[in-house]
């Protein structure tokens, strides 16, 4: 039996595409690089914006041809947009077998028919380890799930559900794993990893817990929120030789009122004193953000503040979006008052002062 995975979205959902991997493998599955003569295809959503969510669910329909050639094959929907959609999946689609809504992955295989995975010490994570062919090593290793944030904008708190840190020990017994299956490189990730706090541990001590691991060689992160971005963090990732020296901090704005309006919890002063602290104790770091462009209400001399943050920090790179309303945020209910038009218009000239690791959505 084949499986197939088809993976939308960020690292996070990398990651749980893994665990996925992982679960179908233990049954007996292998992997198959399309969806064509796969047993069992598993899309893995992303509806952070509405472009991402258009993609999968664009995807998902294309399926529908699999299904009818091979209705034995069973076709599930996990992930972010599983759980916003829910319900309105199965009417829109009904050659899906399964939807496993995001906060509910850890328990993939009991939505098959199998004993849940997140029963065993695996935790909220996983073992990650290499498939029967000994090709898919892995790097990534969760350290919380969900986001207690609730940026204005953002609907990953709604899909993902609140900020948990994973115990410690679950963290170390997962990085073993990692380095049993390939090279040694580590990737932290949580939607907030600043915020990590388990037993006593924080972010800054597991960075140096993670490192200290045997067969560890080098250690990143993402993504950090610059409200929740300490000095400690900051010395500690620059005094380790093996984190890797790159920071990625999303500002989303240079103006005050609109990052106030995004319930960022930080003003552009606080958002500068972080980069002048990394600068100052990591002058090697990379440094990195994320912009959007056409918030509601956004005034041309407000995005005027954006680009000019955006030539004081002179990022090594960033990725800007055009902003998109998700029904059900706080910003959801403002007037998107920024045309079209003009939000392309502000893109580009955003990207334009940045390098060429920039991207665009």
């Amino acid at each position: 039996m084949k499986y197939f995975i088809k993976t939308f979205g960020c690292q996070m959902n990398a990651a749980d595409s893994d665990f996925v991997a992982d679960a179908l493998e233990r049954r007996g599955y292998e992997r198959n690089d399309a969806p064509e003569n796969s047993d069992f295809i598993v899309v893995n959503t992303c509806t952070v914006r509405q472009h991402a969510e258009d993609r999968a669910l664009s995807y998902l329909g294309t399926l529908r041809k699999i299904k009818t050639r091979n209705p034995a094959a069973r076709i599930f929907l996990i992930g972010c947009a599983a759980t916003r959609l829910g319900k309105e999946i199965k009417r829109r689609f009904p050659h899906v077998d399964g939807i496993v809504p995001a906060p509910r992955i850890e328990s993939f295989d009991a939505e098959f028919g199998g004993e849940s995975v997140s029963s065993a010490r695996v935790g909220q994570r996983g073992k990650i380890s290499a498939s029967p062919n000994g090709q898919r090593a892995r790097e990534f290793v969760t350290i919380s799930r969900g986001c207690s944030n609730f940026c204005s904008y953002c609907i990953v708190p709604y899909v993902r559900g609140p900020h948990i840190s994973r115990p410690q020990r679950e963290i170390i017994s997962d990085v073993e794993d990692v380095v049993k299956s390939g090279p040694g490189r580590i990737t932290l990730l949580g939607q907030n990893v600043n915020s990590y706090s388990s037993e006593g541990m924080s972010f800054a001590r597991l960075l140096k817990t993670v490192s200290a691991a045997e067969g560890v060689e080098s250690v990143g992160f993402l993504t950090s929120h610059p409200r929740d971005m300490s000095d400690e963090i900051i010395i500690a990732a620059a005094g380790e030789p093996k984190v890797r020296k790159h920071f990625h901090l999303p500002a989303q704005s240079g103006s005050d009122r609109i990052l106030s309006l995004m319930n960022r919890g930080y003003t552009r002063a606080r958002y500068l004193k972080v980069i002048e602290s990394v600068r100052r104790n990591c002058p090697s770091a990379e440094i990195t953000t994320d912009i959007i462009v056409g918030y509601p209400s956004e005034k041309p001399e407000e995005f005027e503040d954006t680009l000019s943050l955006i030539r004081e920090v002179r990022f090594d790179g960033f990725f800007a979006f055009k902003y998109s309303p998700r029904e059900g945020t706080a910003s959801a209910v403002m007037a998107d008052d920024v045309p079209v038009h003009e939000k392309e218009r502000r893109l580009a000239l955003a990207l334009e002062l940045c390098p060429s690791k920039a991207a665009r959505a």
